[in-house]
Order: C-alpha cells, then structure tokens, then sequence
C-alpha cells in the first residue's frame, strides 16, 4: 500500500468517524463565514452621502485632469477621449462603490435569513398564514422575482430594498412603548403635522356629512397579524389614482390587497370568533343605517325650517353635543343581534368564494383621497402661511399614501377599547381614538420611496429629527415574499 493510498484510507476514517453536523451547527458556521467577510468589509460601505462626497471629488479629479491636458486652447481634446477619461475616472469609481455595496448588501441579507429562520416572530411577521413553510429558499426565488421585476429600480437599489425589508421586520425593539397604526394621505399627514391628528377633521372620504359629525380616528394595535395588511390597504385608498409606489406587489403578484387580507383575516378567526365577527358587523352596519337616517332627517328638519340656509345650519348644530347625543342615541336603539344567534348557514354564506369576491369587489371600488374641492373652498383659504397653503394643494390634487406610528402612550384612556373594555368595529384590531395626537407622538412614517426626502423636510421643518422613515416598499417586497411561499 502506497503512502497515497494510506492517506486516502486515514481520510476517509476521519470522515466516517467525524459525527455528521446538525442544521443548526450548519447554519452557525455559514453566520461565522459572513461575519468574518463583513469584518474585512466594514470600511467598505458607502452610504448615500458617502457616495454623494465622492462623485464631486471625482468630477473634480476628471475637470483637473482634462484642464492639464489640454495645453494648447486652441487644440481641445476629442469627444471620445472626454467620455474615455470620465468612464475611467468617474463612472470606473462610482461602479466600483456601488459593486462592493451590493456584495455587501447580499452578504447581510444571508446574515439576516439564517439570524431569523427560527424565530417564530419574525416569520409570522412575514406570513402570518404561512410562517411555518419560510424557508432560506423562500427568500432566494423572492430576490430572484424582484431583480426581474419590470420597474424603475436599479439592480443594486432593489438588493438594497430586499435587504432593508428583512432587517426592518427582524427587529426585536418595538418603536413606541404603546405603538399604533393609522394610514392616512400625504395631505392629511401634511396638515396634521401643522394642527395634530384628530377624529372630525377633514381627511378624505365618501360622505362629507358624515365628516362634519366629528369621527374618531381609526388606528389599529400592530400585535394582530393582519393589522398591517389593513393599514397598507387603507393607506392605498387614501391615495387611490396617484400611483407613487416603485415596488408595486399587486403588479408583481397579481393578488390584490384586499383579496390577501381578506383571505389571511378569515383564515385567522376560530368559529366562535366568525360569530362574535358577524354579529358586530351586522350590528355595525344597522346603527350606522339608523345614525344615517337620523342624520338626513335633522338636515331635513332644518331645510323645512330655514330654506336655503337649511342646509348650512344643520352642519353647525351637527358640530355640537346635543346632536351627537342624538345621533348616538340613534346607533344605540338599532337593532341588534348576539353572536349565539349566527348560525352556520349564515357563516358559509358569508366566507363562501362568491360573497368574498363580492366583498373584494366593493372594497376595490372604495377610495377615500382628500375631498379637493372642499378643501380649496373651505381649508386653503383659511391657512396664512403661503408655503404651507402651496404644499396642502398640492398633496390634495396629488397624494401619495402614508403609514404612521404613533405612540399611545399617556392618551390610552382615548382609545375606545381601554376605555369600554371592547373592540369598537367589527375588525378585532380596529380601535377608535377621541383624542388629539400631536406631531411629536409621531414616531415612525412610511412613505413611498420616492417621497422619502419630501417627507423629511416637512419632519425638519417641525423639527422632528428623530421620527423614523421608512420606504413603504418594504411592506410590498414582504408581500412578494409571502407570495413565493
């Protein structure tokens, strides 16, 4: 036996007798390859600014050189020898910068995906109706889909996305002590900024009647699963017919965001809670008939009175006390029904494919962007401020939508289910808030990608440097990987 053949034989009894490594041990040494390159790599990344530094010193370096070149005035250089030199020392520098930040940018997204597969948190927040079948793979055909994407996006920018979506939803910290969600257009956001966000002030809608009652605002507590599908959903409408977002996944997937929620909500509730469901939407819907018909009939009331001046004074006495008792009374004397008396006939119907495309359908057909012409009559023309009065109109003509956070903390007792102890609409994690929350409970903002740094002035301009702005493309490629489950 030759030393070759003695060699081999030791190998393979090594191999034999080296006991086979657990997934997780696999997973930890592939973690400590990526931190080892990540070390060397930790000067290397550029932010934008970095990058921004950069470019000038280079176009710099590019003017000098061409300056010195050309020696005689009277002999510039060729076209073709300008755009050599640039390529060379400009476009050959920024390449590089933006090659090592994507090499960078997918050395973390590993990171982040092997850091979180068994965290259950992290990927319920993904999928909540699927989280059990995320796999690394899972993350790979999502990439894959969003670099082939139709959009407007470079590919080093859509690597930068993917991973900033899974760092933001691997988050262990929440970013209030008592977070809530309230989706909103960018008009609503700019104004609110200025006065505070508060039920009965003028933020979109169907019914301008009932925005002069005074209705609370709609937030919803980030804990339930499907809330974030809610919210973005909501957020859309309020912006409905400006397309602003650069990662659309109703396009790429071709699911729409009311079918997702819809589908993932039901799937969600056990029988008894599809009754407790129903029977609050039932009786939701026969107090608002009943508020409704009060409401029309105190604007006839006062058409039968005062005429033409009817109409105008029956919005003012809707602003007050005794017409809100009046049309609370009216809510509360509607008919209602106890969930023990939904029956499972009455369940099917209502899940059944035929009523969730129904629902889907009329849902799809909402929109709820600001009322412009109210607002040019009645809004703009009060507001002194000239800049500010610019900005308003045009958030109204053109809004893009809005996801914020605020912190309830200290105004709990304004949410309706602390203070009633009960869910206040027929979705579990809807609540109704009575306060006022202020530019400075405002702890984090989605926004479009694109109306990133707009957003930011109008923070500055508040002096609101520590809100967090996030893309709210985020939630659309966690919505293309949900898909590729």
């Amino acid at each position: 036996m030759d030393i070759e053949e003695i060699d081999n034989n030791q190998e393979n009894q090594e191999k034999k007798i080296e006991p086979e490594k657990s997934a997780q041990e696999i997973r930890q040494q592939r973690l400590s390859t990526i931190d080892n390159e990540l070390e060397n790599f930790q000067n290397a990344y550029k932010n934008e600014e970095d990058i921004n530094i950069m470019s000038s010193q280079k176009e710099q370096e590019f003017q000098d050189i061409i300056k010195n070149l050309e020696i005689n005035p009277g002999q510039p250089l060729s076209q073709e020898s300008v755009a050599m030199i640039h390529k060379n020392i400009v476009d050959g520098a920024m390449q590089q910068v933006q090659g090592e930040n994507e090499h960078l940018d997918k050395l973390n997204i590993k990171k982040t995906i092997l850091e979180n597969l068994d965290d259950d948190d992290f990927k319920k927040k993904i999928s909540p109706t699927k989280a059990e079948n995320l796999t690394e793979d899972v993350f790979d055909k999502a990439l894959g889909q969003l670099l082939i994407a139709d959009i407007d996006l470079p590919k080093n920018e859509r690597i930068k996305l993917f991973r900033q979506t899974l760092e933001y939803y691997a988050k262990k910290q929440p970013i209030a002590e008592s977070p809530v969600w309230h989706s909103t257009s960018s008009y609503s956001l700019r104004k609110g900024l200025e006065e505070g966000f508060s039920g009965g002030k003028i933020s979109g809608g169907e019914n301008a009647k009932q925005e002069s009652v005074g209705k609370p605002l709609s937030i919803t507590h980030p804990d339930f699963l499907t809330a974030e599908d809610f919210q973005e959903m909501f957020a859309r409408l309020c912006a409905k017919g400006s397309e602003s977002l650069i990662v659309d996944s109703e396009k790429i997937t071709g699911d729409s965001l009311p079918k997702i929620f819809f589908e993932s909500f039901s799937k969600q509730l056990t029988n008894d809670e599809k009754k407790e469901f129903m029977a609050k939407r039932l009786n939701l819907d026969s107090a608002s008939n009943a508020v409704n018909k009060e409401t029309d009939k105190i604007y006839k009331e006062y058409e039968n009175k005062y005429g033409t001046e009817g109409e105008k004074r029956a919005k003012e006495y809707l602003r007050t006390k005794e017409a809100s008792e009046r049309l609370e009374e009216a809510g509360k004397s509607a008919l209602k029904i106890a969930p023990d008396k939904i029956t499972e006939e009455m369940i099917n119907k209502t899940i059944s494919p035929e009523a969730m495309k129904t629902a889907i359908n009329d849902f799809e057909k909402r929109s709820y962007v600001p009322p412009v012409e109210k607002i040019e009559q009645e809004i703009l023309p009060t507001i002194k401020d000239e800049k500010l009065r610019e900005e308003l109109k045009n958030e109204a003509h053109s809004p893009f939508p809005c996801l914020i956070t605020f912190d309830l903390k200290g105004k709990e007792e304004q949410a309706h289910s602390i203070m009633k102890g009960e869910t206040p609409t027929h979705i579990p994690f809807e609540d109704h808030f009575y306060g006022t929350f202020n530019s400075n409970d405002i702890k984090e903002i989605r926004v479009p990608l694109n109306k990133m740094e707009k957003t930011k002035d109008w923070l500055i301009q508040k002096g609101l440097i520590d809100v967090e702005i996030v893309p709210m493309e985020v939630y659309e490629v966690k919505r293309i990987i949900e898909d590729c489950i």
